[in-house]
């Protein structure tokens, strides 16, 4: 769980990843994940990324929306409002302009 805070950002981590840095299989990681969280791999990445986007949104301390979505870690500007949306019922712009 330590090395997940650490490494959120990283755009490119997988399950994959962390049963080659930990020497487990996958079922081994996603249950210890579950255990301590109660929520999938990916779910609980994009958990800790959009509580990072959330933090920066209300800082407002960014030039545009997607420099917060590769920040956290997503891939695509598209793919972070998609989740963000998805998980707070709103877009990260409108969230920013509610939170400022």
């Amino acid at each position: 769980m330590a090395y997940l805070a650490k490494n959120y950002t990283n755009p490119n981590l997988t399950l994959s990843i962390l049963t080659k840095e930990f020497g487990k299989s996958n079922s081994d990681i996603s249950n210890i994940i579950k255990d301590h969280s109660s929520l999938t791999f990916p779910k609980y990445l994009n958990y800790l990324r959009l509580e990072e986007a959330k933090r920066l949104l209300k800082e407002g301390n960014y030039k545009t929306v997607s420099e917060v979505g590769y920040t956290v870690g997503f891939n695509s500007p598209s793919n972070f409002i998609r989740v963000f949306k998805g998980q707070e019922g709103t877009s990260p712009k409108k969230f920013s302009e509610k939170t400022s």
